[in-house]
């Protein structure tokens, strides 16, 4: 079974904070979780400009207004410009923002 979070907070309106159940610590910037989407609707728009891999380019920043989990295994997130088709699981939230100490 994969690492599953045991907090989650805001540290300011452009960083959530993750910690996970092996004691790692995450800071994950609110927009790149956004440019990073793995709804089909952004996996389509990836495609369509050439790399399904790129994180997308959005116009500005966006805030976080709703995170809640989906089962145990991952979770849905509601952004500030609208979009919240994506549904996060937990080894993709792994996998990005920056490790703190």
């Amino acid at each position: 079974m994969s690492e599953q979070p045991t907090g989650l907070s805001l540290r300011d309106d452009q960083t959530l904070v993750i910690d996970w159940t092996d004691g790692r610590r995450r800071a994950y910037d609110i927009t790149d979780l956004r440019r990073n989407c793995p709804c089909a609707a952004c996996n389509s728009e990836r495609a369509r400009s050439g790399s399904e891999e790129a994180p997308l380019d959005l116009p500005g920043k966006v805030a976080l207004q709703e995170m809640t989990p989906v089962g145990n295994y991952a979770y849905h997130i509601e952004f500030s410009d609208g979009h919240s088709t994506g549904i996060y699981p937990l080894d993709l939230l792994r996998s990005l923002g920056k490790e703190e100490s």
